[in-house]
């Protein structure tokens, strides 16, 4: 009895102290100082399936079946144009006497040189902006001025030291849009200024008391300083060829243009100021280019643009004539403006 006793207790007391010595051991593999916590079942990732099965799986974090795209796309570049272009305008008479043509002043061959930074981006729902802002010369050129009156007279002056500034911007939506083409249209804004300066003249013709004798080319004798401010509505498109090589270019239709400028006449006794000359209408403005994608992000181009507007309105000779019964009178005006460009590009933020 004693001996089934004292293996009972042993037995018992055996349990209690492997239980414990289970609970307090150190784990393989620990520092020996902590016990290791216990592990739970829920604490366990178990593998993960996607609902829908074209789902992809995004990173941790990300939610399912909204992979990590970017929304746009940019393109931002440089360029220079080398251009020619005119400038004229028709003055009529006094509307109270006649409708006959009075004079007509034309800057004809006026080559300029800009540099301007240009940029797009594009969102992937198909909308984008694009515009450019340019800066720069006009260093040649030839002013004929012409009188209709009796004897007739025709003067010529040289053009130079001129400027010219620009700027567009469009906005527009991408109605095609596949990974080698794309065709938009956009609505936009143009601004070109234009500062002519006219030196010297000289009398071609037969008048014996306009510009006779001839006054030196180094006088300052006329400026205009035309400014132009032009709606834009137009297509934009282009095409990527053999991977590298993308034709594009846009039509633009200016169904309006304003024009607001001034002529000052340096030497005319008879005008003691600039006179203030304004005018709206429409005009058209296009452009094409090739671009060759050196890289990836860097593209080289070059590419031609054409512009023309015209406008009718007034010049204001009564607020700067000193004849006391002087008045407005009509005038039309035209500019043209064409030349060839190359460009450096770099596109980012692509898909």
């Amino acid at each position: 009895m004693r001996r089934l006793a004292f293996l009972s207790v042993f037995m018992s007391l055996a349990g209690a102290a492997s239980a414990q010595d289970f609970d307090d051991a150190v784990l393989r593999g620990s520092n020996g100082f902590e016990p290791a916590a216990p592990v739970y079942a829920a604490d366990v990732a178990g593998p993960s399936y996607p609902i829908d099965a074209d789902a992809p799986i995004g990173p941790p974090g990300a939610l399912p079946g909204l992979p990590a795209v970017r929304e746009l796309r940019f393109e931002l570049g440089t360029r220079f144009w080398y251009s020619n272009g005119s400038f004229a305008k028709n003055l009529y008479d006094d509307p109270r006497f006649s409708s006959n043509l009075n004079s007509r002043l034309t800057f004809s061959n006026l080559t300029g040189q800009s540099y301007e930074l240009f940029g797009r981006i594009d969102h992937t729902s198909g909308f984008f902006l694009k515009g450019f802002i340019g800066l720069g010369r006009i260093g040649g050129g030839t002013l004929v001025d012409e009188d209709f009156i009796v004897p007739y007279s025709s003067t010529t002056s040289d053009q130079r030291g001129g400027r010219l500034s620009y700027a567009t911007v469009d906005y527009g939506y991408d109605f095609l849009d596949k990974p080698n083409y794309r065709v938009g249209a956009f609505v936009g804004y143009n601004y070109m200024s234009e500062r002519l300066n006219a030196y010297g003249c000289v009398q071609t013709a037969t008048h014996p008391d306009i510009c006779v004798p001839t006054i030196p080319s180094s006088v300052l004798g006329i400026t205009e300083d035309a400014g132009w401010h032009s709606v834009r509505l137009g297509i934009a498109a282009d095409v990527l060829l053999f991977d590298r090589l993308r034709l594009g270019g846009d039509a633009a239709w200016v169904p309006l243009t304003r024009m607001v400028s001034t002529d000052t006449h340096w030497l005319r006794q008879d005008i003691f100021g600039p006179i203030a000359e304004h005018g709206s209408s429409s005009g058209v403005q296009l452009e094409a280019f090739a671009a060759y994608q050196v890289t990836d992000c860097w593209s080289l181009g070059v590419g031609a643009r054409y512009w023309h507007m015209q406008a009718s309105g007034i010049i204001a000779l009564e607020d700067a004539e000193l004849f006391i019964f002087a008045m407005a009178q009509p005038g039309t005006f035209t500019t043209d403006r064409f030349g060839v460009f190359a460009q450096a590009a770099y596109k980012f933020g692509l898909d």
